[in-house]
């Protein structure tokens, strides 16, 4: 046993012996392979019996389909069993990029060949990506013709570095991980300039809670609004919703009880329009003097 079918025929014939190869399914021996004889080896036969070799074959197997994959999970189980499979009621998923509920592969793959009837598992996307994208659009401070080096952290490790011309304008850069609760920072020169929370489970990438550092100036200005006459505090709101946050307090006693905690003035004044039509503004770390009402004795 274990002679190619072929080669066992050709040696019994040569011997005068009359032969006869049959397939029988046999999953363990290669294809071709005898797997038995009727009379047995060794058996003591005239040269003019039928020999029957039977070889391992798969003419009964059932290929597993390659079209299942990349259907919804009815589909895919429809096509299996259309060729006299079975298909596992319990579907594996995995992370895929794929829709969710799309077949990605099956277990055996297709391709290969089972015994009819034999049960196929499938294994289905879940819709979340293994490792997510997510284009980060970055406003550049405005230092004229500087360069800096530009890093970017995600969830603590270094993705990326390069060397940039801080020039006022957008850069763009993908970024890639995975998990719904990500925390990308990004440093220019070695500081702190902007952090953000990326959400990697979805597709595209979700980016959210986007701040730059209240110390870096983005080389954006702005009119200065009048918050004269305001509560400190909702001086300082206003201000903080603009994008300054450079502000100190200067304090100056009042002689009306109307006037305490109120800001009686403030430098820079509130912007205006020249005679040209042009409105002044000012970089967002502009220090900003607020003189606030203060009671006399207190």
């Amino acid at each position: 046993m274990g002679y190619q079918h072929e080669l066992a025929k050709e040696t019994l014939v040569s011997k005068g012996f009359k032969v006869q190869s049959l397939p029988i399914l046999n999953l363990v021996q290669e294809f071709g392979t005898v797997i038995k004889t009727e009379p047995t080896a060794n058996t003591e036969v005239s040269k003019d019996t039928t020999i029957t070799i039977y070889f391992a074959s798969d003419e009964d197997l059932i290929q597993v389909p390659d079209n299942a994959v990349g259907w919804d999970i009815e589909m895919a189980k429809a096509i299996i069993e259309s060729v006299g499979l079975t298909v596992d009621s319990e579907v594996v998923y995995e992370n895929s990029s794929e829709t969710a509920g799309t077949v990605i592969r099956t277990e055996p793959e297709a391709g290969e060949k089972v015994i009819q009837g034999s049960k196929v598992k499938l294994i289905a996307s879940n819709g979340i990506p293994e490792v997510g994208v997510a284009t980060l659009t970055i406003n550049l401070p405005s230092s004229g013709s500087t360069r800096g080096n530009f890093e970017v952290f995600v969830n603590n490790e270094s993705f990326t570095t390069k060397t940039l011309l801080m020039d006022g304008k957008e850069y763009s850069t993908d970024i890639q991980g995975s998990g719904s609760d990500v925390s990308v920072k990004v440093y220019i020169d070695d500081k702190e300039y902007y952090t953000c929370i990326v959400d990697f489970t979805k597709n595209p990438a979700v980016i959210s809670n986007g701040v730059y550092s209240s110390s870096i100036n983005l080389g954006v200005r702005k009119a200065m609004p009048s918050v004269t006459g305001l509560s400190y505090e909702t001086a300082v709101a206003q201000l903080n919703a603009l994008g300054f946050h450079n502000i100190k307090k200067d304090d100056k006693i009042v002689t009306s009880d109307g006037d305490v905690n109120k800001v009686v003035s403030q430098s820079p004044s509130a912007s205006s329009q020249s005679i040209l039509g042009v409105t002044a503004t000012y970089p967002l770390d502009t220090e900003i003097i607020l003189t606030v009402g203060k009671e006399f004795g207190i």
